[in-house]
């Protein structure tokens, strides 16, 4: 049945298809529009809101007489023999709801409710999963699938039924790998380790230590190479573990949002390993040119179905190795992956510094292997340096990838709140170094006045130079917020990682937004007052942390400064308005960057007439939004709406409303 169900996916039963949901299990079929005089079936429908059910068997019988092949019918008399607890009788029903419309959802749906009711569980979800096959769209479905999970999940429940569920999923995941994640027991969940690193740090030598070590756990391994790896069968089986070869291909992007696609390829094979019931825990290899982000968000995010890899797995831990020996040669080489020839494809523009501190900032444990290539001051300092990226990560120190394994396992780290070291700094009100030791330091650099383009530009250049107070070999990490002349609508993102700096444009400045709409003035002045708002620029500031190893703070702000606006290009400034850009912002330093944003700008004009469709739930979400210059901007009324939502206390914001309770008789009735 299965099979036939996932070959002939589609809708109808020969009426015109429409339906709506209405949120309750038992919902009965509505008649198409009323005529003069109700039929019987309308009669029926009417008698089922009110609660009578015998009557409504009844007038559903009588219209099956004139009527018998109509499977609304059938199945509406199904649902009010359900009420009244005659299974066999709604059993027969929805049987022959399915057999005069095999490839309606709902039939399908009516067999697993009587299923349900009489203790069929598996045979239910099955019934279940045909009906969300047919009608993937409807999220009632899924809810029932999870609902008989939780059913099996109880202390009580049959240890067979669990098993013929799981061997039911199995088979079903070789067609349909989402179809298995709905709710399941938390407490049995497998918990995982995510392994990230560059290449050639030592992930391999973990691999190879955790799946030969007898250490009592039966741990499955996801890897990204099964020849690189070079272990004799015979050894992992002793121990324990399996082995999986799986591709390592980066989570696909539906315009920047990670959660509208899973990567189906890993989400197969987890949910495979798990629903075996044979294993302790889970570690996973990202390849050593990945972001192990990704990877990371693929258990986090769930679809609008409910359906979530996390019902089956949780991520425990994520593991980056450093290679003690070359982290900081590679982080300081500036140069690209494309460079070594090893980018993971065309176009791809990352700077091995870039990817190093992403693989740093994301870790729960620092393994930094190669322990034994370094000398001890190496290794303190290289460690001060980590610390500084990551305060929270732990350290252990390798050779080999030999590590006790209940460190990198099972070991309860994970904490997606976790916040970088660069963000807890930039939001912090004390701007202390977190640690001072082997000359690792950070702090904050702000200023309300902007960079001058061209002269940024140079001082990025000119911090090549080995004797920079900003190269690369003091230079760890440095993020935050800036605006320049040649484009002071726009919020730019700074962000360097050793020798790589990519800005961005991610938004426009809630200030520029209340220049071009032209908002109350009284509303932006309450603004400003509130939020402390600059007098000249509004909410436009530099800040920028920097994370470094002996630096030297007034040479890095003497460097900044410089690259500010001089008092005159300011007054410049200010007197053609700060959402003018001048022409060199075409054609002038960063112009590739701001182009985009800029051409959309200049589509939107700056009246209250401009009306925008993209409007946000408060100012910071929209000024934050790389999409807002990209699709224009937000009309006057959206813009004082955002501004009147930064006066509000956050305590004061509405509470969302509670999902209602499943709906009561008189709202059961659903159109065909």
């Amino acid at each position: 049945r299965l099979s036939e169900h996932l070959l002939t996916r589609g809708t109808g039963t020969g009426g015109d298809g429409a339906e709506q949901q209405l949120g309750e299990q038992d919902r009965t079929e509505a008649s198409p529009a009323p005529m003069a005089e109700p039929s019987l079936f309308e009669q029926g429908n009417a008698a089922f809101r009110r609660s009578l059910f015998v009557e409504a068997v009844e007038l559903f019988s009588r219209a099956l007489a004139a009527q018998p092949e109509d499977e609304r019918v059938w199945s509406n008399r199904c649902a009010a023999y359900l009420r009244l607890e005659q299974l066999d009788a709604a059993e027969a029903d929805a049987r022959r709801c399915v057999e005069l419309a095999p490839r309606w959802h709902k039939g399908h749906f009516r067999v697993g409710r009587v299923q349900q009711d009489r203790g069929e569980l598996v045979d239910a979800w099955e019934s279940y999963y045909a009906a969300h096959v047919l009608e993937p769209e409807a999220p009632l479905y899924a809810q029932m699938m999870a609902s008989v999970d939780a059913q099996l999940s109880e202390a009580d429940a049959p240890a067979e039924a669990l098993e013929a569920l799981r061997a039911l999923k199995l088979r079903i995941l070789q067609v349909d790998p989402m179809a298995a994640l709905t709710a399941g027991d938390p407490s049995k969940r497998v918990p995982v380790t995510v392994l990230s690193g560059f290449l050639g740090a030592g992930k391999t030598s973990l691999l190879r230590h955790v799946l030969s070590e007898r250490h009592g756990l039966r741990v499955a391994v996801i890897v990204n190479d099964m020849a690189e790896l070079n272990i004799d069968g015979e050894l992992v089986r002793a121990a324990g573990a399996s082995l999986v070869r799986a591709e390592d291909r980066l989570v696909e992007m539906s315009n920047g949002c990670i959660c509208c696609t899973l990567r189906e390829d890993l989400l197969s094979e987890v949910a495979t390993l798990c629903l075996s019931g044979r294993f302790d825990a889970m570690l996973i290899e990202s390849s050593g040119i990945s972001e192990p982000t990704p990877v990371a968000q693929t258990f986090l995010f769930e679809d609008l179905l409910g359906r979530s890899l996390s019902h089956l797995a949780r991520l425990d831990t994520m593991v980056t190795v450093v290679d003690a020996q070359r982290f900081a040669l590679d982080a300081q080489s500036g140069e690209s992956l494309q460079q070594r020839g090893i980018s993971a494809k065309a176009g791809d523009a990352r700077g091995i510094g870039t990817l190093l501190v992403s693989q740093s900032e994301c870790a729960d444990v620092f393994l930094l292997n190669k322990a034994d290539l370094v000398s001890e001051e190496h290794l303190k300092a290289l460690g001060a340096q980590l610390r500084a990226l990551n305060a929270s990560a732990k350290q252990i120190v390798s050779v080999h990838g030999r590590v006790p394994v209940e460190r990198v396992l099972k070991t309860g780290l994970f904490n997606w709140a976790q916040a970088p070291s660069w963000l807890r700094e930039l939001s912090s009100s004390s701007h202390a170094s977190e640690s001072e030791s082997y000359g690792v330091s950070s702090f904050l650099y702000r200023r309300a006045r902007s960079f001058d383009g061209a002269r940024l530009e140079q001082l990025l250049l000119d911090r090549k130079a080995a004797a920079h107070c900003l190269h690369a070999s003091r230079l760890l990490r440095s993020k935050g917020f800036w605006w320049m002349r040649q484009a002071p609508a726009l919020r730019l993102e700074w962000a360097t990682a050793a020798a790589d700096f990519v800005p961005r444009v991610v938004g426009v400045w809630l200030g520029a937004l209340a220049e071009m709409a032209k908002a109350d003035p009284a509303l932006v002045a309450a603004v400003s007052a509130h939020t402390q708002w600059d007098a000249n620029y509004a909410d436009r500031k530099v800040e920028i942390v920097f994370i470094g190893v002996e630096l030297d703070r007034k040479a890095v702000e003497a460097a900044l400064d410089w690259a500010l606006l001089t008092d005159a290009e300011d007054a410049q400034l200010r007197a053609a308005g700060l959402f003018a850009c001048p022409p060199s912002a075409r054609t002038g330093a960063f112009a590739e960057l701001l182009a985009p944003a800029l051409a959309q700008l200049e589509q939107c004009p700056d009246d209250a007439g401009h009306e925008h469709s993209h409007a946000h739930s408060h100012a910071h979400a929209h000024a934050e939004d790389g999409a807002c210059a990209s699709r224009g901007l937000p009309s006057k009324s959206d813009v004082e709406e955002m501004l009147r939502q930064t006066l509000a206390p956050s305590d004061d914001e509405e509470e969302p409303k509670a999902a209602e309770d499943a709906q009561e008789d008189a709202n059961m009735i659903e159109p065909h």
